[in-house]
C-alpha cells in the first residue's frame, strides 16, 4: 500500500488498527499519541508498598478467541502467566468466610441471578423500553417466594452484591439505567476473567514494537475531506495523510468534537457522540499488611458490597456502589466505585476518602489489615470501545474496533485507485 495513514491515539484501538494495517503492507503509517506511553487506559504501575497494580484495565475478559490474549502469548512468552481472579464472599462483621451452608445459599442465589440476567434478553425483545433492573426486581420477588427468613436474607444480600458488580462492570449508576435491548448486544468471550502478572502495559508495549509512534503529539485540529486529512498538533507539528483513524476517548469527543474537526462531523455522527452515555468507575488501592488467598476461594468466592444499609455512614457516603476486594497484587486490596459514588469521591479530600475506607474495613474485619491509600464519509474513520455494542468497555472490544477501522481504510484506499 503506497498511501499514508495516521492513527490518532495509542490505546488498544489504535494498536489494533496499526498492527492490522502493518500486516497488510501499510508502510507509511504514523501513530500520534498525546502522552508519553501507549496503552490508553491500560496503565500498570509498580507502587512502593503496594506492588504491581493496574490503575486501568484489569482483566482478560475470557480467553478463548481473545485477540489480546493471543497477541500477548505471541509477543511476550508462551504461555504467558495468568492467574484466575476470585473474590471472597464475606458477611458484614464476619471474621471468617461464610459457612458451607451459607456458601451453598449464596452459590444458588448467584446462579439464579445469572439466569435472570440471561432471561432479560428475551424480555427486552418483547418490551424495548424494559430495563435490566426492572426485570431483576420482578425475578427477585419471584425467587423469594417460599424461602425461610434466613434464606431470603441471604438471597437479598447475594443479589445486591451481584447488582453492585453490574454497576462496576458497566459503570452504570444502577441496573435500572441499563436497557435489556442494549444488554442483549453484549457478547462474552469464553473463559474466566484473569489478570496478567506482567501487567497490561507490557502487552501494549509489545504490540507497539516497530511502530512509528510520535509521543507528545496532541491533535488539536483535523481538516478532512474526500482527498485526505491534515492534522494539526498542539506542539506545532502538522501531518498530511490519505486517511486517519481516530481512536480518542468518547469523553474527548464529547468535549471537543466541534473544535476538533473541520468541517464539522456529519450530523448523525455528532448526534451519536453526544447521545452515547458513559459512566465512571474508579479504584482505590490500600496497602495490606496481611493476606491469605485461601480466605477468598471457593465456589461462592465473592464478596457482597457495601451500601448505606450495610456499613457505617462514612463509608456509605463514599462507596454505596463499592466492592472491597483483594487486588492484583498480594500486597494490597482494592475498593471499586462506580457511578455517583465515584463522582462524589472525586470531590472529597484525601482525608475524607481515607475515613470512608477505614469505615469499610471496620465493617469487614476479615479483610486484610490495611493502611494508606492512592488514588463519516471521506477519509476519517473512528475506533474505540465506545464504538461497539458487542464488546463495549473492554480492551479486546477496543482492539477489535481498531482492526475493523483498519480494514475499512484498506478498502477505501483500494477503491480510490480504481
Amino acid at each position: 500500500m503506497g498511501k499514508k495513514v495516521v492513527i490518532v491515539g495509542g490505546g488498544f484501538a489504535g494498536l489494533g488498527a496499526a498492527r492490522t494495517l502493518a500486516s497488510h503492507g501499510q508502510s507509511e503509517l504514523i501513530m500520534l499519541e498525546g502522552g508519553q506511553r501507549v496503552g490508553g487506559r491500560a496503565n500498570t504501575r509498580d507502587v512502593p508498598g503496594l506492588g504491581r497494580v493496574e490503575f486501568g484495565a484489569t482483566y482478560f475478559h475470557g480467553l478463548e478467541g481473545h485477540p489480546l490474549y493471543d497477541a500477548a502469548v505471541d509477543k511476550l512468552m508462551n504461555p504467558i502467566e495468568t492467574k484466575e481472579h476470585r473474590w471472597g464472599f464475606l458477611a458484614e462483621g464476619g471474621q471468617l468466610p461464610l459457612s458451607s451452608a451459607e456458601q451453598q445459599q449464596v452459590s444458588s442465589a448467584l446462579k439464579a441471578f445469572d439466569k435472570a440476567v440471561e432471561s432479560s434478553v428475551a424480555a427486552g425483545k418483547k418490551h424495548r423500553s424494559y430495563t435490566l433492573g426492572e426485570h431483576l426486581q420482578q425475578t427477585l420477588e419471584e425467587s423469594c417466594q417460599g424461602l425461610s427468613p434466613e434464606g431470603r436474607d441471604m438471597l437479598l444480600k447475594a443479589w445486591r452484591w451481584h447488582e453492585l458488580q453490574l454497576r462496576i462492570n458497566t459503570a452504570a449508576p444502577a441496573s435500572t439505567a441499563i436497557s435489556t435491548e442494549w444488554w442483549a448486544d453484549y457478547e462474552e468471550l469464553t473463559g474466566p476473567n484473569v489478570p496478567i502478572t506482567c501487567g497490561f502495559q507490557a502487552v501494549a508495549e509489545a504490540l507497539a514494537e516497530g511502530l512509528d509512534i510520535r509521543y507528545g503529539h496532541t491533535v488539536d485540529l483535523m481538516q478532512w475531506d474526500q482527498s485526505g486529512v491534515k492534522l494539526h498538533c498542539a506542539n506545532g507539528a502538522t501531518f498530511e495523510a490519505d486517511a486517519a483513524i481516530v481512536t480518542v476517548s468518547l469523553g474527548i469527543l464529547k468535549a471537543r468534537h466541534q473544535q476538533l474537526f473541520q468541517p464539522a462531523l456529519p450530523e448523525a455522527k455528532a448526534h451519536a457522540i453526544q447521545a452515547l452515555g458513559f459512566g465512571v468507575c474508579e479504584k482505590v488501592f490500600v496497602q495490606a499488611h496481611s493476606y491469605s488467598r485461601e480466605k477468598y476461594t471457593g465456589e461462592a468466592g465473592r464478596m457482597w458490597g457495601n451500601s448505606s444499609g450495610e456499613v457505617a455512614h462514612t463509608a456509605a457516603s463514599h462507596a454505596p456502589c463499592g466492592l472491597p476486594a483483594p487486588a492484583e497484587s498480594q500486597q494490597c486490596a482494592c475498593l471499586w466505585l462506580a457511578g455517583a459514588a465515584a463522582e462524589e469521591m472525586d470531590q472529597q479530600s484525601d482525608e475524607r476518602v481515607i475515613e470512608g475506607l477505614e469505615a469499610v474495613l471496620r465493617a469487614f474485619p476479615a479483610l486484610p489489615q490495611t493502611s494508606g491509600g492512592h488514588r463519516p464519509r471521506g477519509r476519517l474513520f473512528f475506533a474505540g470501545e465506545a464504538t461497539t455494542s458487542r464488546h463495549m468497555g473492554t480492551m479486546h472490544g477496543a482492539y477489535l474496533t481498531g482492526q475493523d477501522a483498519a480494514r475499512a481504510v484498506i478498502d477505501s484506499l483500494a477503491e480510490s485507485k480504481l
